[in-house]
C-alpha cells in the first residue's frame, strides 16, 4: 500500500492548523516590586489617593485619611482618571480586605491599566481604613 498520499495529507492539516490557530498572548500586567532594603518613602497625604474595598467588596476612594468617599466598580475609571495622574507625585494606594473577592482586586488593577495609572501600589486593609469606611457609611447613611 502507497503510504504518500496519507503523508501529504497529515502535513497539508498541520500547515493548515497552524497557519490558521489563534496566537494569543497571555495576559499579564508587569508589577515592579521595591527592593527589600528600600525603607520607608514620606509622602504627603495629599498625595496619595487610597482605593480601599471593605468585605462585601464595596469600594471607596478618598486622599490621605480623609474620610473617603463610596463609589461602584462603574464609577472607579472616572475617578482614576480624574485624580490618579493630577500631579507626578500622585501615588494610589489599593487596600484590599482578605475577605472581598479576589476578582474585584484584579478588576481595580484592570481598571489601573485602563486609565493609565502607573504609580500605584497594593497594601493589606488596616482597622483604621476599616473604621473610616465604616464612619463613611454612617455620614451617608448607608
Amino acid at each position: 500500500m502507497d503510504m504518500t498520499p496519507m503523508v501529504d495529507v497529515a502535513f497539508l492539516l498541520l500547515t493548515f492548523f497552524m497557519l490558521t490557530a489563534v496566537f494569543s498572548q497571555p495576559l499579564a500586567m508587569e508589577i515592579n516590586l521595591p527592593p527589600p532594603d528600600s525603607g520607608d518613602i514620606e509622602m504627603a497625604e495629599s498625595n496619595v489617593l487610597q482605593i480601599r474595598v471593605d468585605k462585601d467588596s464595596k469600594l471607596y476612594w478618598g486622599f490621605g485619611n480623609d474620610v473617603p468617599t463610596a463609589t461602584t466598580m462603574q464609577e472607579i475609571g472616572t475617578v482614576l482618571r480624574q485624580n490618579a495622574n493630577r500631579n507626578d507625585k500622585t501615588v494610589t494606594v489599593l487596600k484590599v480586605s482578605r475577605e472581598s473577592e479576589y476578582v474585584t482586586a484584579i478588576d481595580l488593577l484592570d481598571e489601573f491599566e485602563v486609565a493609565d495609572v502607573t504609580r500605584f501600589a497594593i497594601s493589606p486593609l488596616t482597622p483604621q481604613d476599616a473604621a473610616l469606611m465604616q464612619q463613611a457609611q454612617t455620614s451617608t447613611g448607608g
